[in-house]
Formats: C-alpha cells, sequence, structure tokens
C-alpha cells in the first residue's frame, strides 16, 4: 500500500477500482437523465394543461382533412389522421422498395460497366461515379431543383416523345394498365425467352 492510499484511507476515502468508478459514473449519468426526462415530461404536461391541450393519441380519430394525392388504398380527405398515417406509411413504402430494385440494377450496370474494357465507357462511368459520389446530397437536390423549376409550367409541357411529358411537375411517361392481356403477353414473352 502506497503513503497515498494510506492518507486517503485515513481520511475515510475509500479508494475505488476503475471498473466500480465506471459503474459509480454511469449510474449518475443515468440518474440525471432519467431526472431530465422527468423535469421535460412534468414540464410539457403541465404547459399543456395550461393550454387546454389533451396529451395522448387521441388525435388519431380525428378527421384529418388532408388531401392526399396517390393512393395505394381507398382515401378521403374525411377519412381519419391514422388512415392517413397508414396511407403515408405505404407510400414510402412503395417508393423505397421502387427506389431499391431500381438503384440496386442502375448500381450494378454502372459497375459492370465501370470494368468494361473499353476505355471511352470505363473513363465516362468512372467520372460519373466520381463526381456523384463527391458531391453532397443536399447541393444534388438543390440543383435538381432549381433545373425543375426552369421547365416549363404543365400546360406548355416538353414532348420529347409520343405520351411523355416534362414539365414543372416532373416526367410523365404512359403507364402499363395490368390486365389480363398484358399478363398473356407477359407469360408468352416469358415462354418464348426460355425456348430461345
Amino acid at each position: 500500500m502506497s503513503s497515498s492510499t494510506a492518507m486517503r484511507s485515513a481520511r475515510g476515502i475509500v479508494p475505488l477500482s476503475g471498473s466500480r468508478r465506471g459503474l459509480l459514473i454511469q449510474t449518475g449519468l443515468l440518474v440525471a437523465v432519467v431526472l431530465r426526462g422527468w423535469c421535460f415530461w412534468s414540464n410539457a404536461q403541465a404547459n399543456m394543461a395550461a393550454r387546454g391541450l389533451q396529451f395522448g393519441f387521441g388525435f388519431l380519430d380525428l378527421s384529418a382533412g388532408i388531401p392526399i394525392g396517390e393512393y395505394m388504398i381507398a382515401y378521403t380527405p374525411a377519412d381519419t389522421y391514422r388512415r392517413a398515417l397508414t396511407l403515408g406509411l405505404l407510400n414510402t413504402l412503395r417508393v423505397a422498395i421502387v427506389g431499391i430494385a431500381l438503384c440496386t440494377m442502375f448500381g450494378i450496370l454502372l459497375g459492370l460497366a465501370r470494368l468494361s474494357t473499353n476505355p471511352r465507357l470505363c473513363c465516362l462511368v468512372s467520372g460519373y461515379v466520381e463526381v456523384i459520389r463527391n458531391t453532397p446530397l443536399v447541393l444534388q437536390l438543390v440543383f435538381w431543383h432549381a433545373v425543375l423549376l426552369q421547365l416549363p409550367s404543365v400546360r406548355q409541357a416538353l414532348k420529347p416523345l409520343p405520351g411523355v411529358f416534362l414539365s414543372q411537375r416532373g416526367l410523365n411517361i404512359p403507364g402499363l394498365m395490368a390486365d389480363t392481356a398484358l399478363l398473356v403477353f407477359l407469360l408468352a414473352a416469358f415462354i418464348a425467352a426460355i425456348g430461345w
């Protein structure tokens, strides 16, 4: 036992090992976070009660009054917030799944093109990848927003191809209607591709 440890013990200070000291610090921080959270919670409840606001999820059953343009399930602005949030979640999932699939295919194609023995294609794709990867996403969003604002309005939309319209609202292309004729055609094309 060293002289400094003996002096601390003589004064009544018990030395803590490294693991005990760490545990004590973590416990103190946990208590401080819990107390701070309790202060915020009680403050929010007091302020909401003073303003006559209810705290909870009762608003989910009220009429939303929000028009939503694209929907996968039946929806009107008179529906509840719960239905509007469900619709928002479904729209988010749809966009995410389509985006992940397209970006995966696009990334694989660019990766294969970058490994190409054609020097022009390899340099072109390498330049594209380096520019996109080294540009912050916020800057890309601002750039594309500025480009989109320079496009004509819907009434004067550009028509690069028949049935394709480019305007401030974006690119509109004809969609396929999923009916029996399309399904029969796809099945026949698949069978023909296998038999080829």
